[in-house]
Order: structure tokens, then C-alpha cells, then sequence
């Protein structure tokens, strides 16, 4: 099989369906002695000079029998005589307009047999070359039928034959029709596959950039995501005062954010705080375009109140009806004190949401009785793969969280110096941008401290890449930042400088790694530390 394996990108697309299940069936019913390749393109010239192009979905080939071409079409197949219209209704019931099946797998065959006539080496003689159209998901209507748009009825293999005859079948397009043509056909033979390795055999375009690896998997975690803030939309917007706990990666951030949008538009003035100023930042900025959301960070709120004597009286000033507190395990637990003072007769919106983390956060297991508030459990891991989900998994404790995401990667790691740690990451970077197709917003650099963020984005500078930290951050670049101050925020790709101290520290290893959506680079002095071990269980399982 070209290749051995569909790449993700393949897997997760719908378009791809039908061409997907062709696949696995040939790889399931032909053995070795066959070459199956999968989405080879060709180019060509015209009879005017004009530039042609198209696609073989499949070319199964066998040095004895032939070379054939199928193309597939999914869906409910239909051809229209009085225009010689092809056309397929998908699983939604829609029905487009489709190019004659038969000719582009009769096109493919023409274009590909020039191609291999002109490689040095390509065997003399008649090699059986032949073509099909595979309809996986179409039935024959007329058993009777003897021709399709003019094509023979033998072309094609319907559903019933591809479900159980579709070795057969292929066979049965490879048939040797000797009795035809002078001196009879020949298979390409081994010299014949080699010219047709040398041709189609690099699967180029199905080299997916690691870039479309990552979109294809952040997709899959969005669309994930929709589905869960859907079903709890409701119940969260129903009550007044809610306490939503889960662990990193379980949409809280998010939830949040629809939320507050949804009172506001409801005609509430929404006040939305957190204890991180990037984080405040950040949402300030998604959330601007709403009337009626005030951002804060706690430092600000805090000199708000004291300058309006306390919050009761800020509330009354500025109207809010609602207040959603973010990330609430890091806000200092006497400030509770100030939300606890809301008098119930303002009948103000409080969500509050916050970490579950019990083997790192020490938040009072009494907080949604002090708040008198309805709690809600968040249990399913809506940001990460599953290969970063697991590393989490060795640095938390508390109620059970699902990862729904997809497989991903293992996280890569590497021992050593952490100046060589440094060096180390700005080589990747710059392999990611130049020769991956990463986007520099797509990537975060966490490290220990303020000092080393410096370095970093000073190194980074001189090899003029475009780099900021979070809070300096327009949002196009590639961002240096502390893991303390990148709590509550993400990145598709997370690259992590670790001296000795961090990787010991459980609290900001846990917020680190969980941080990675899609790919995760552990770099420095992690060797049996609390860090170093839970990268080294993840990898084992």
C-alpha cells in the first residue's frame, strides 16, 4: 500500500469517505503480489498546447496481470441520457454534479501509459493496462444493463460486488484478452513496476506538512468542543450562581467566554475577571466586539473596588448582572470574602470556574456551599491529543477526565544542558516555519523565568523570527512566555525549556504540558524528575 498508512488529515475528512473504504478494502483483499497506490496526480499537454491536470484515486498493479485505474465515486450514483449527466447525492441528501467517471479513469490510463512509455527501461510489447469506477455506496437498479453512459456495464463495480466479489472483480478488469491483439498482452513484470515506482512511487502530495496535521487535529477537538458547550449551555445559563470545576483542557475557558456572551446579548452587563493579565488580555480582545462584557484581571478589579469603597457599590455603579471569575484556583481564597458579600437581592449571575487539579490547587473543597452555588463537573479533555493527555494524566489528581481528541503524537523530549536546550529550540522553530509550514502565532516557547523569556526572545531576534511575549503579543507571532504566566492559555505546538527546578515543580510542569493542543517538545534537564517521569509513563503506554 502507498502509502502504509492514510495520513490523519485523510482519515478525518469526510470528502474522503468513500475513497477511504476503497483503501481498506484493498489492502484487505489483495495479497503482496500486488501494488496499490492511492491519489496519484498527473500533468500533461493537450492537442492545443493547453495544460491539463487530474488525479488517479487509485492504481493497482500486478507484474503478472496488468496495471489497472479505478476511480471512485461515493454516494447514490445517477446518469441522466437526455444530458449525459453524472451526479451523486451525499449523506446529506444533496445531490452534485460529477465529471463522467469512466473518462477521468480512461484519461488517467492514457496519461500515465505515456508517461511510463518515455522512462527508460519500460518493458516493449502490449502491458495490459485497464481502467474502472468503483461506486462502494451504489447498487446496479437493472441487472439487465449491459452499458452506462455509453460505458460497459463491466467498468463498473457496484456495491454488492465491492461488499463481497471485489477481488474478483479487479481480476476479472485485468483478464487477459489475448485472442484481440497480435502477439497478445503482457504484465508490466518487475522491470515494469520499478519504471512505474520511479513514476508514482514518492507519494508527494500526500506528504501532509505538519502544519495540516495540526489544523486537521485542532478541528477535530473544535468540533468537539461545539457538541459539549451545546449541552451544557443550557443548564450553566439556567441557574444563577454555578461553580464549574474540571482539569486543564476541558473547555472551561471557553464555556466561559459563550457564556457571558449569550447573558449579554440577553441585555446583562457582564463582568469577566480572571487573575491572569495575558489571560484577561486575551479574552479581552476575543470578547471586544460584545456590548456589555467588561474584562479584568483581579489586580484591576481590585483597584476598581477600592476606589469605589467596595464591590457592592461597584456593582450598583457599573450595572453589571453578571460576573464570571476564570481560572479561579489561582485567586488568592480571602478574595472569595468580596464575592461572598454580593447581597442576594441584587439577583446577580455568578460562574465561577476553576481547576480540579487536587494534587496541585489547595482550593477549599467548601467553596460552592460559601458561594451557594450549584457545582458542575467537567469530565471530558476537549484541548489536547490523547498522547499529550496522557502525560497530563501522571501529574493530576481528582475527578476521572476523558480525552476525546485525537491520537496524536508522543511528545518528543530531549536531555540536556539547558543552554543547549535553548539552541536546541531554536533549530526546531526554525525547521517548523521554513520546512513545516507552522505558522509563528501556532507555536509557544515556555520557560522558567522572566530572565531566560529575555534570552530566548533576543536569540530568537537575531535569526529574525518574529517573536513577542504574551502580553506585548498582537497575536502573528511566535510567543515567549513564563509557564506562570501563560496559565489559562494555549498553543497547537508547545516547546518547553525545563531546567531541574521546573521539571520538579508538579504545579507548573501539570499548567506546561497542558498548555500543547496538538504537539508538545520537552527540551532540558528532565531525568527522573516529577516531569521527566510522567513524560517517560506516557510513553510507555
Amino acid at each position: 500500500m502507498w502509502p502504509r498508512e492514510l495520513p490523519e488529515l485523510i482519515k478525518s475528512d469526510p470528502r474522503r469517505a468513500a475513497e477511504r473504504r476503497v483503501y481498506e478494502k484493498l489492502s484487505k483483499v489483495l495479497d503482496d503480489d500486488w501494488s496499490v497506490y492511492y491519489s496519484r496526480p498527473w500533468w500533461g499537454i493537450n492537442s492545443k498546447g493547453g495544460e491539463i491536470d487530474g488525479e488517479a484515486d487509485f492504481i493497482v498493479a500486478h507484474r503478472e496481470k496488468g496495471i489497472l485505474f479505478l476511480e471512485v465515486k461515493g454516494g447514490g450514483i445517477s446518469f441522466t441520457p437526455d444530458t449525459g449527466q453524472w451526479q451523486t447525492k451525499d449523506r446529506h441528501g444533496i445531490t452534485h454534479n460529477i465529471k463522467d467517471p469512466a473518462l477521468q479513469a480512461s484519461a488517467c490510463k492514457h496519461q500515465f501509459l505515456n508517461k511510463l512509455k518515455k522512462i527508460d527501461g519500460w518493458p516493449s510489447g502490449y502491458i495490459r493496462f485497464r481502467h474502472g469506477v468503483v461506486f462502494p455506496d451504489s447498487k446496479s437498479s437493472n441487472s439487465d444493463l449491459i452499458a452506462i453512459g455509453g460505458h460497459d456495464i463491466e467498468l463498473f463495480c457496484f456495491a454488492d460486488q465491492f461488499d463481497s466479489k471485489f477481488n474478483g472483480w479487479i481480476d476479472g478488469r485485468v483478464r487477459s484478452h489475448d485472442a484481440q491483439i497480435r502477439g497478445g498482452e503482457i504484465g508490466p513484470g518487475a522491470v515494469g513496476l520499478n519504471c512505474l515506482n520511479s513514476l508514482i512511487a514518492e507519494p508527494v502530495q500526500l506528504k501532509v506538512p505538519l502544519r495540516r496535521e495540526v489544523e486537521g487535529e485542532i478541528t477535530q477537538m473544535e468540533q468537539l468542543l461545539t457538541g459539549m458547550q451545546l449541552a451544557l449551555m443550557s443548564i450553566l445559563l439556567s441557574k444563577n450562581r454555578v461553580l464549574v470545576e474540571g482539569g486543564a483542557g476541558t473547555g472551561k475557558t471557553i464555556l466561559a467566554m459563550e457564556s457571558a456572551i449569550r447573558e449579554s446579548q440577553e441585555g446583562k452587563k457582564v463582568l469577566f475577571c480572571c487573575k491572569s493579565a495575558p489571560l484577561a488580555k486575551l479574552i479581552g480582545e476575543r470578547l471586544k466586539t460584545f456590548d456589555g462584557i467588561d474584562v479584568k484581571n483581579i489586580e484591576e478589579l481590585q483597584n476598581l473596588i477600592h476606589d469605589n469603597t467596595n464591590l457592592n457599590v461597584l456593582i450598583l455603579k457599573t450595572g453589571w448582572n453578571a460576573i464570571y471569575v476564570d481560572e479561579a484556583q489561582d485567586i488568592d481564597w480571602d478574595i472569595w470574602d468580596i464575592f461572598e458579600s454580593i447581597p442576594e437581592s441584587y439577583n446577580l449571575s455568578l460562574k465561577i470556574f476553576f481547576d480540579s487539579n487536587q494534587s496541585v490547587y489547595r482550593l477549599h473543597d467548601d467553596l460552592a456551599t460559601r458561594l451557594r452555588a450549584m457545582a458542575i463537573p467537567l469530565s471530558i479533555n476537549l484541548r489536547n491529543t490523547k498522547k499529550i493527555a496522557k502525560v497530563t494524566d501522571g501529574l493530576y489528581k481528582g475527578p476521572l477526565i476523558h480525552c476525546a481528541g485525537p491520537e496524536g503524537v508522543i511528545p518528543t523530549t530531549l536531555e540536556c544542558s539547558f543552554n543547549e536546550a535553548i539552541d536546541r529550540s531554536i533549530e526546531l522553530i526554525y525547521t517548523l516555519i521554513h520546512q513545516e509550514s507552522i505558522a509563528p502565532k501556532m507555536i509557544a516557547v515556555l520557560v522558567p523565568s522572566g530572565a531566560i523569556r529575555e534570552d530566548v526572545l533576543g536569540a530568537l531576534m537575531r535569526k529574525r523570527i518574529l517573536a513577542c511575549d504574551s502580553i506585548r503579543g498582537t497575536g502573528h507571532e511566535l510567543l515567549v512566555e513564563t509557564v506562570a504566566r501563560f496559565k489559562g492559555l494555549e498553543s497547537e505546538i508547545v516547546i518547553l525549556l525545563a531546567d531541574r527546578i521546573l521539571a520538579k515543580n508538579q504545579e507548573l510542569s501539570y499548567v506546561a504540558v497542558s498548555r500543547a493542543r496538538s504537539r508538545l517538545y520537552v527540551y532540558g534537564v528532565i531525568d527522573k524528575t516529577t516531569l521527566g517521569n510522567s513524560l517517560l509513563g506516557a510513553s510507555t503506554i
